[in-house]
């Protein structure tokens, strides 16, 4: 079979038979796909999840993410979802040592995952003054953020936002809603 003229009349091989041409294949002794350049697709982690669909790719973990499980967080495409809350002093921003763990692994997926960004929203009940309230949440949204960052996460990758009494989630006439409204949000603002 004639080949072109710029391989000497031969036909160009594809030793590996992939399809891509030995000429155009990255990896002409392994086959591999035309959008890999004839490479396989690497799994770094070994944890049977390609890298291009794997969102912790040097970190194993199950289906269908790749990412490690863990128990008191959920990690979500748009946020980290605290099981439990956040639990600080009555009316203060000093974080009591039963949310450690789980504030652990917030920040185990931060630096396992080195490109995700986050807002950590801080949030009260209506009950005290706005500006009390506001303060209150900037200082305990702060806080979370410090306990990450002696973690080892860098500064530059969170963001501290503090929202008061201003977006509730519940009803604040009722001490089950007040509850509710009390919390720490982890937004994920970059991939």
């Amino acid at each position: 079979m004639p080949g072109p003229k710029e391989n000497d009349g031969c036909p160009w091989p594809d030793r590996d038979k992939d399809g891509v041409l030995d000429k155009d294949d990255k990896c002409p002794d392994t086959p591999g796909p035309v959008e890999n350049q004839g490479c396989p697709w690497p799994d770094t982690d070994g944890d049977g999840i390609l890298d291009k669909d794997d969102k912790c790719p040097t970190v194993p973990g199950p289906p269908p993410d790749g990412c490690p499980v863990y128990k008191m967080i959920v990690v979500k495409d748009d946020k980290i979802e605290l099981k439990q809350k956040v639990h600080f002093q009555t009316d203060k921003w000093k974080i009591l040592p039963d949310s450690f763990s789980m504030l652990d692994e917030v920040a185990d997926v931060l630096m396992k995952r080195p490109t995700v960004e986050v807002r950590i929203e801080g949030h009260t009940d209506s009950r005290a003054s706005h500006k009390h309230n506001m303060t209150l949440s900037q200082n305990r949204a702060n806080s979370v953020k410090r306990y990450l960052e002696d973690k080892g996460v860098p500064g530059a990758r969170m963001e501290s936002i503090g929202y008061g009494p201003d977006r509730p989630i519940d009803d604040n006439r009722t001490a089950l809603g007040r509850e509710n409204n009390r919390r720490v949000e982890f937004f994920i603002t970059k991939q």
